[in-house]
């Protein structure tokens, strides 16, 4: 839990906000090329060769039973189940039939 005798109320003027959000988007770029060259030193990194090993090596701990692996061999091959949520739309509310008048009764009871 905070301790709020160290918060202080944030009063920023319109220049100060701009100035931090300018600070804050020149970060993400800053994050988002750092991962744009990690992944094009990966890409540039793994031959048909390398490839081949990597995908032995995930068959190889599949078949020892890394579920998390086989998963993974799985999804990359297309054949993910896919995650569906049906709604439709009905709500079971005991309440429903019960005028306003009756609603109240229910509430006041509870109160005594």
């Amino acid at each position: 839990m905070a301790n709020e005798q160290n918060l202080r109320p944030i009063k920023l003027t319109h220049e100060e906000a701009v100035k931090n959000g300018k600070k804050g988007g020149l970060k993400s770029v800053e994050s988002r090329r750092a991962i744009k060259t990690f992944k094009q030193a990966f890409e540039e990194e793994l031959d048909d060769n390398k490839i081949k090993e990597l995908i032995n090596a995930m068959y190889k701990r599949a078949t020892k039973g890394d579920t998390k692996a086989f998963e993974l061999i799985r999804d990359t091959m297309g054949q993910k189940p896919k995650e569906s949520l049906q709604v439709d739309g009905k709500i079971n509310n005991p309440f429903s039939g019960l005028t306003t008048e009756e609603l109240r009764k229910i509430v006041d009871g509870r109160k005594s």
